[in-house]
Formats: structure tokens, C-alpha cells, sequence
């Protein structure tokens, strides 16, 4: 109730000063939609096995019922309000974490408090939910004769959205976000975007706590020739005593500052449209150095003795995207991707964890099932990594009803071995006693959608999980018994 009051202040507060004060033009946009989610067999086994020491068996929930059932909100109202000529002032609003919450929950703020993807958040600077009501972005924009400059607290987006994703899409729940600034400079076919952000400044205004971050995208567009080509580079440091960046939180709930970090990113793009045929490609290329990332076991309270205080950082990543269209009502598309994954070895660390608005599977990838019996963590914290995947889906399109029917199979690069071997779900170091199986394993997906009027959409989704053996894996002698894994969801929604 609190919160709904807090909300109605604002929205009046804003309507009152923009026609008694300024008389400025508001444009309101923004998105709201519910959806019901059934996942029956979400720990893909029944058996109570180990759950610690590198099993990737998911803890039973209370009650040890063996299906998710939950339902949850999205809501995003964002505000455009025109100064002049020169000016513009962008906004959104929303509640609770992760631009939503469940129903049920009070508006609690459902955030990943005990960071257990740890150092794979490195590249996503998300919006932290620390209250129920909360303005995810405000920033200018200043127009002039030479570039567009944004300030204040803004989104960034680049290529097919791999790895820094602006949440633009009405069911994304993150966002890459920073505070800084962006100058924006377009020279005939080609657009570049030099920025500064800072991403944290907790604990102290000294240089000591800041994380920082920096670069320039350069992007060259034809119309004409149906190309798009660019790189988009930048850095992000962050100082000895930065509290934000933490190793992967422990049973107990301990954790590691990894502290001082120097890290560069590099991101090719490529989209190129030949007649019925559009192909995106995305390379995200990490590399630099990073502080104590890695733990021995998911017990440890302190860093590995033996790992210097700066981790070499090396991870790669390979995303497409291939699309034919036959006509009006029918296209095929393809996504196939390499995304590389960690060994182990405490020498370099070399996973990388895709942003968690980029999924191509509704059960294997898209959800965090830790988060289903944990409330200190969050469903939808979810990053694809460690992949060879390939995914074919068909689209049939025809108002005002739309279906797409997907095939998604899947491979990890990296599995535990015996001796040091990476849990990716849980980030630490463990000792493997016996070899784990590669096999993701293989999806089925069926969307639909009817879109009731311009603004109006009811659909939901259909999806089947064959689990592979890689989901086995305890790390001891007793393996469980898979099982397959199938869902229904029912969502709508409102656009305006």
C-alpha cells in the first residue's frame, strides 16, 4: 500500500509541476504485464543427493515439492518530458527489483543478495533494488549542431544485446546501466560514441572505492548496402577497496572482495541483409586483469593462498543470428554460439556470462532454479555461459495471431575433471573426483501470441526439457536420476 501511495505522489507531483510551473509537455510511455509460470520437475531430479562440493544438483525447496509455481509483474512507466529545442529529459520508473516482482510478495525487493554468480555480474551493471519504488534511468539529452550529449543515469546497448543490453524489449528485466555521460557523433554512414560512466562510489568519495568505466563504440551503418559494421572498446577499473565486486557468496553466506580490477572489453558486430537473408554476429572479447575471483570451495571464507591479488581475465564469445524470410507469414531463423567457460586452472579466469535479457531457451538457460526454494536470490538472474549451442526455430506471423516453434541443443565447453575443476552456477573452485559430462541437453519451445488490439497482447509459452547428463553430475559416487523438465507459462500485457 505504501508503495502504491509513493507512486501516486510521484505521478501527481510530476503532472503538477509540469502544468502549474513549467508547462512542458510530458509524453507518458511505459509497459505493465502478469504472467503464470508452472515448472514441473525444476531441479531436473527427485532423488536427495549432495548438493555441495561442485553437484549441480538444485537444493530442495520447503516442502520438497518437485514443481515451481509462481506468477510475477513487470512494470515500467517511462516519462518524456520536452524542456526545448535543445533539451530533453528521459525517466523510468519502477518497482521493486528487477523491474517487477511476484505476486504475493509484498513488493519485496527479490535481489540477488548473496551475489552467487559473484564475479560473472562483472560486465552487468544493473540496477540494484534497493527500494520498492525506483527511478532505473534519468538522464538529458542536449541537442546541438555538432553531437547529442546524454547525462545522467542512462542505458547502454550494443549489437544483438549479448553482453550490454538496454532492457527495451516490454519483458526484459535488466538493464546495463551506468552514471556518466555520452556524446554521440554522427560523420555521413558512420556514428561514433565515446562515454564515461562510474558504476559504484559506496563506501567512501575517494578514488579508493570507485569503479569506473570508459570507452568509444565506432559504427559504420549503410542504408544503401544493407551493412552494419563496428567495435565498441572500453575498460572498467575498480579500486583496492571496492566492496561491489564480490566472489561467489559461500552456504554460509561469506564472502570476497576481488578488489582492484583492470579490465578491457572489445565487441565486434557485424549485420548484413542480402534480399530474404539478415545475418548479426556478435564477438565479445574480454580480457585485462581482475582481483580475487576464485574460492577453493564453496565453504571458503578467504581467497586461494596460492592465486595472486590480480587474476588474469581472458574470456571470447561467438553469437549469430540467421534469418530467411518466405513470404509475410513464415520465416526460419538460426542461432548458433560458442561462449567460453572455465577450467579450474586459478591461473587466468576465462568464462563469460552473456547479459541476462539474452536467452535462447525458456528452461535451460532462462531461469535461476537456485532462487526457487532461496529468496535471497532472484529468478530471473540467469546468464547463458560455458556453451556450444545451436537453435532452429520456425515463425508464423498473421494478424493478430503469431506462434514460434524452437529447437534448442546444447553443449558445455568445460566440465569438472578430477582434480580442480569451476561449478558456473554457483563460481568457485572445487576438487571433481570423477569426469562430467558435457551434455546440456536438448529443448523444445512452442510461443504464441494474440495481440488483442494495438496495445493489448495475451500469449504464453509451451516448453519441454530432455536434461542431459551434465545435470548428473554430484561429484561423488551416487548419481540422481534426471528428469525431464516441462513448462507452462501464461503471461499479458499492456504497452501504451
Amino acid at each position: 500500500m505504501r508503495s502504491h501511495l509513493i507512486l501516486l505522489s510521484v505521478l501527481l507531483s510530476l503532472s503538477i509541476i509540469s502544468s502549474d510551473v513549467f508547462s512542458l509537455p510530458i509524453d507518458w510511455n511505459g509497459a505493465f504485464g502478469v504472467d503464470s509460470n508452472l515448472i514441473q520437475n525444476y531441479r531436473k531430479t527427485n532423488d536427495d543427493v549432495s548438493t555441495t562440493n561442485g553437484s549441480q544438483v538444485v537444493p530442495n525447496a520447503t516442502g520438497n515439492d518437485p514443481d515451481a509455481s509462481f506468477q510475477s509483474y513487470i512494470f515500467k512507466l517511462d516519462p518524456t518530458i520536452i524542456v526545448n529545442d535543445s533539451a530533453t529529459i528521459f525517466a523510468e520508473i519502477t518497482t521493486g527489483y528487477a523491474s517487477g516482482g511476484m505476486l504475493g510478495d509484498n513488493f519485496a525487493n527479490r535481489a540477488s543478495s548473496d551475489r552467487s554468480y559473484g564475479n560473472s555480474l562483472y560486465m552487468q551493471s544493473t540496477s540494484t533494488g534497493n527500494s520498492n519504488l525506483q527511478l532505473k534511468k534519468f538522464y538529458a539529452e542536449l541537442y546541438s549542431d555538432t553531437a547529442t550529449f546524454v547525462l545522467g543515469r542512462q542505458t547502454m546497448h550494443w549489437g544483438l544485446g549479448a553482453v550490454f543490453n538496454d532492457g527495451h524489449e516490454l519483458w526484459d528485466r535488466h538493464a546495463t546501466i551506468f552514471d556518466g555521460g555520452t556524446a554521440k557523433l554522427k560523420l555521413g554512414n558512420f556514428n561514433f560514441a565515446p562515454f564515461w560512466g562510474k558504476l559504484n562510489s559506496s563506501g567512501s568519495l575517494t578514488q579508493s572505492t570507485n569503479f569506473t568505466t570508459y570507452g568509444i563504440s565506432a559504427l559504420y551503418d549503410n542504408i544503401d548496402k544493407d551493412l552494419v559494421f563496428g567495435v565498441s572498446y572500453s575498460k572498467r577499473i575498480s579500486y583496492q577497496h571496492n566492496t561491489v565486486l564480490q566472489s561467489s557468496a559461500a552456504l554460509s553466506g561469506a564472502t570476497i572482495n576481488m578488489g582492484a580490477t583492470d579490465v578491457k572489453f572489445a565487441d565486434i558486430y557485424l549485420k548484413k541483409t542480402m534480399g530474404r537473408l539478415d545475418a548479426g554476429v556478435e564477438v565479445p572479447l574480454i580480457s585485462g586483469k581482475a582481483g580475487q575471483i576464485f574460492k577453493v570451495n564453496e565453504g571458503s571464507t578467504t581467497a586461494n593462498p596460492k592465486q595472486s591479488l590480480l587474476t588474469k581475465y581472458g574470456a571470447k564469445g561467438f553469437i549469430s543470428e540467421v534469418g530467411y524470410t518466405f513470404n509475410d507469414t513464415w520465416k526460419v531463423k538460426l542461432h548458433a554460439g560458442y561462449l567460453s567457460g572455465e577450467d579450474g586452472d586459478i591461473s587466468s579466469y576465462n568464462a563469460l556470462y552473456l547479459n541476462p535479457n539474452y536467452q535462447i531457451a525458456y528452461l535451460m538457460f532462462k531461469h535461476n532454479y537456485y532462487a526457487i526454494g532461496n529468496t535471497n536470490q532472484n529468478v530471473y538472474d540467469s546468464y547463458m555461459t560455458n556453451a556450444r549451442y545451436l537453435k532452429l526455430s520456425g515463425h508464423y506471423d498473421s494478424d493478430p495471431w503469431s506462434a514460434k516453434l524452437e529447437f534448442i541443443y546444447a553443449l558445455a565447453n568445460e566440465v569438472a575433471k578430477v582434480g580442480q575443476s569451476y561449478n558456473h552456477e554457483k563460481n568457485y573452485v572445487f576438487t571433481g573426483v570423477k569426469t562430467q559430462s558435457d551434455n546440456l541437453g536438448f529443448e523444445t519451445d512452442f510461443h504464441y501470441n494474440y495481440q488483442w488490439n494495438a496495445n493489448v497482447n495475451i500469449g504464453g509459452i509451451l516448453a519441454y526439457y530432455f536434461v542431459g547428463d551434465y545435470y548428473a553430475y554430484t561429484n561423488a559416487t551416487k548419481s540422481p536420476d534426471l528428469k525431464n523438465v516441462y513448462a507452462a507459462q501464461f503471461r499479458a500485457d499492456i504497452s501504451f
